[in-house]
Formats: C-alpha cells, sequence, structure tokens
C-alpha cells in the first residue's frame, strides 16, 4: 500500500503503519502535528524536504526513513525520543533531529535496535544526547551533532561503526562508546568544542578501533585494549 500526501497538508493526530509494506510519502512543506509509528514490517516514512513532525517511532523490522533533507526535522515531544528505533535492520537518512524531552539516554536519535544505519543525519539541538544507540552492529555515518546537553554521541553497540560525523559543542563528551562497545570501530571523524572528552573508551570495552579523527584534545582508551592512531588531537 501506499499513501501520497499533498505538499502543505497539516496532519493532526497520530499516525500508525500498522500493516506489513506501507509506504507513506509526505509532500514539501506537510506538517505533522503528532507522532508517525511504523510498527509494520517493511514500512517505510519518505519525505520531499521541509517536512514538519513530531516524533519517529520505527518499532517494525526493516523500516525505512528518508526526509529527503535536512529542511525535514522531527522534534521529539516531552515524552519522545526526535527518532527512536526498536525495530531490526532499520535505515534512517537525510533527516534532520532535536528533542527538548530532559530524562536519561533520551536523543535527538535513539536506536535499541540491530543494524540500525543512521546516514547523513543532522542533530539540531538536544537537552540530553545527541545521537544513543545500545544494541549490536548499530552504525552512525556521514552526520553532524551541532548542541548537546550531554554526549554528542553515545554508544553501547558491540560491532558498531561510528565514521566521518562532525561534533560541535557537545555538554560532555563527543563522541563515547560504553563498557559493552566491544569492537567498534571509530575513524575519520571530526570532534571539537566539547566540555570534555573528544571521544573516550569505557573500561570494559575491548578491542576498539580509533583511527584518522581530528579531535579537540586528548582520546582517552580507559580499556586500554584499543587500536588508537593516526589521529590529530591538537586543539583547534
Amino acid at each position: 500500500a501506499r499513501v501520497v500526501v499533498e505538499p502543505g497538508t497539516v496532519i493532526q493526530g497520530a499516525i500508525v503503519l500498522s500493516g506489513d509494506d506501507v509506504t507513506l510519502e509526505l509532500g514539501a512543506g506537510c506538517d505533522v502535528q503528532s507522532t508517525v509509528t511504523l510498527s509494520g514490517a517493511n514500512c517505510s516514512l519518505i519525505c520531499q524536504n521541509g517536512v514538519d513532525l513530531d516524533g519517529i517511532i520505527v518499532s517494525g523490522n526493516f523500516g525505512y526513513v528518508d526526509g529527503g533533507g535536512w529542511d525535514t526535522i522531527s522534534h521529539g515531544p516531552s515524552s519522545v525520543d526526535g527518532i527512536e528505533v526498536s525495530g531490526t535492520d532499520v535505515i534512517v537518512k537525510d533527516i534532520s533531529g532535536n528533542t527538548t524531552a530532559y530524562s536519561a539516554d533520551s536523543a535527538a536519535f535513539r536506536s535499541s535496535g540491530e543494524r540500525t544505519i543512521f546516514d547523513r543525519c543532522r542533530v539540531v539541538f538536544s537537552h540530553w544526547n545527541g545521537f544513543y544507540t545500545i544494541a549490536d552492529e548499530v552504525k552512525i555515518l556521514n552526520s553532524v551533532v551541532e548542541d548537546t546537553d550531554w554526549e554528542g554521541i553515545y554508544s553501547d553497540s558491540t560491532e558498531g561503526i561510528i565514521s566521518n560525523n562532525w561534533v560541535d559543542s557537545a555538554g560532555l563528551d563527543g563522541i563515547q562508546v560504553g563498557d559493552s562497545a566491544d569492537n567498534t570501530v571509530i575513524v575519520g571523524n571530526i570532534v571539537r568544542d566539547q566540555a570534555s572528552d573528544p571521544i573516550e573508551v569505557g573500561a570494559g570495552c575491548e578491542n576498539c578501533v580509533v583511527v584518522g579523527n581530528r579531535t579537540d584534545g586528548a582520546i582517552i582508551d580507559h580499556a586500554g585494549t584499543s587500536t588508537v592512531s593516526g589521529n590529530n588531537t591538537t586543539a583547534f
């Protein structure tokens, strides 16, 4: 099934794609004034640039979200992250997110689903984390994090990849991987103007790779088992 909404439409109330293989297409300038939930399998949300959303939840497997560009933004209300993924094998790309929620582990982009891919996403602002991931094999790629009260990127994802991101003005660490994030690859990121460490690897986190990053200060490896090389840590 495919549902196409005309550009500039205002939609009041929540939208739930509960059946499998359903695609919702939102025209440019649509204003969705409640949460969009993709709970069925193989569901897609496809936006033209400039859509305004009040939270996206992807709980079905094999979900797909394409914002069409950074002028599309998903605002997280107090009880919801900007974009929250709990389904497995989900792709979220080309979209901005923020959240004014002020609760532990809230984020503009949050994933508890295995094999989530965030690609070319933008964190406009977050009262807590920019990205927060706790499932295995989550990838955060080619994204921008501009302003957070806590970590810019927090990952406790085993075998995750954090690559080619730009993280600026985090309230704590720019990038932090937790004690369970074994075998995480952190490569090619630019991290600057954070309040604490630019990149920090947790004490229980083993065999990570931290290579080719440009950071505003020293990289901290509490575990002592990471491969850390080829990074430029000179202050900007």
